[in-house]
């Protein structure tokens, strides 16, 4: 990981000099970093039932204050880097009544050290939760007919230079095999 992180003056600071932010949680953002690759970050600690949580947002610096998007696998160095390789951290998408959507901030939560979630999908060192059967819900004649869509198709192809090897020979075998999958499970449903 190349990245290199300068510590910055953080809004904590700032709204000293300046009663410049509104709201509540960026004012008290105590840390602030940026990147020399184009990321700025902020963190502030908060106490919860849990314990110490930390609040980070993460967005890029590049295309103006509120815009931009940060892929998952740099969200997940971001928080090696600044928080640990051991931290946990957590995004969330809340309820829709407590939705905050003002600009293309991401928001993690690094849990208390040592704290771990009790699900996972690693399969060797989270826990493996016993799983709920629940049946299925899907109509096959409908599977079918967005399967030979031509906008499905379309969605397909216009993604291909963002596709791994791996996905791209899994979705090319699905593709070879769905004639006689779906002839198969049309034959078992019957």
């Amino acid at each position: 990981m190349g990245r290199t992180w300068h510590k910055m003056i953080p809004p904590k600071k700032v709204q000293e000099f300046a009663n410049m932010y509104q709201g509540v949680w960026m004012k008290q953002m105590d840390r602030y970093w940026e990147s020399d690759d184009g990321f700025s970050v902020m963190s502030r600690q908060i106490r919860t039932e849990w314990g110490v949580v930390e609040h980070v947002t993460i967005k890029p610096m590049v295309g103006g204050m509120w815009s931009g998007d940060v892929p998952w696998s740099v969200k997940q160095e971001i928080k090696d880097e600044l928080f640990g390789i051991r931290a946990v951290a957590i995004e969330v998408f809340p309820a829709r009544k407590n939705l905050v959507d003002v600009c293309d901030v991401y928001h993690l939560w690094v849990l208390p050290k040592n704290m771990a979630l009790p699900f996972g999908i690693h399969p060797y060192r989270d826990p493996q939760c016993e799983p709920v059967e629940r049946g299925y819900d899907f109509n096959m004649a409908d599977v079918e007919k967005w399967t030979n869509s031509p906008e499905r198709e379309a969605i397909m192809a216009a993604g291909d230079e963002s596709v791994s090897p791996l996905e791209r020979a899994v979705v090319a075998g699905l593709v070879e095999s769905k004639g006689a999958m779906i002839e198969d499970a049309t034959r078992r449903l019957l």
